[in-house]
């Protein structure tokens, strides 16, 4: 199953995006008075997390996507370790925020959310482009900024990172069933249980996980 993935690799500051929008989203942030930059772990990660639930709900998001307080909290110490919080400030309260991750080379986009009071456009922007800031401070190859929440061009997350981006990779995962049989009684006792994930989630499901309680 081939699927797709996006990423920036830093160009100097007034060569980084074509797209116009963008551009103007970003110079109405700041006309704003809204500060992006990177922030404390410990004095902010409380309110991200916050944000990130606000969001959430606002979006009307999947489950999947309701993260747990143990996640955050071993993400905390991930972040603390390898990543940077980036948030978007205005008159002294945090609207927005980003969670990087790094590596040797890279730079990796890995959650975002803004706040129910941030009505204007371009934060999300502006938090990307820190990041790329970041990148080109710490001599990065490249921001990675993942995918969209389906394989269809037409996928609004997947538009907004290619707005933002200047490289489209590829990748593919496949899989193999060794019992068969038993594959597909894991299957039916998934299909029967939880019908209505089923039927949404079918693709998505590793039956071999499965553990009948």
């Amino acid at each position: 199953q081939q699927k797709y993935t996006l990423s920036v690799k830093p160009l100097q500051s007034e060569k980084q995006y074509n797209n116009a929008k963008v551009r103007n989203k970003l110079r109405k942030v700041k006309k704003n008075n809204i500060n992006v930059h990177k922030i404390s772990i410990d004095q902010y990660f409380q309110s991200f997390v916050d944000i990130y639930h606000q969001n959430m709900e606002r979006l009307n998001a999947e489950e999947f996507y309701h993260f747990n307080t143990n996640y955050f909290s071993e993400l905390k110490k991930l972040v603390n370790k390898n990543g940077y919080l980036v948030g978007a400030i205005k008159d002294e309260e945090l609207i927005g925020a980003s969670i990087f991750l790094f590596g040797k080379t890279n730079l990796h986009y890995h959650l975002s959310a803004t706040g129910d009071q941030c009505d204007i456009p371009g934060v999300s922007n502006s938090l990307i482009d820190a990041g790329i800031h970041i990148c080109r401070k710490n001599t990065m190859n490249l921001l990675h900024l993942g995918g969209g929440n389906s394989n269809s061009e037409n996928d609004n997350l997947y538009k907004f990172k290619k707005s933002m981006g200047n490289m489209e990779h590829t990748y593919s995962i496949g899989w193999r069933i060794h019992h068969l049989d038993i594959y597909n009684q894991l299957k039916d006792i998934c299909s029967s249980k939880f019908s209505a994930s089923f039927e949404k989630h079918s693709d998505k499901m590793l039956f071999y996980r499965f553990i009948q309680s």
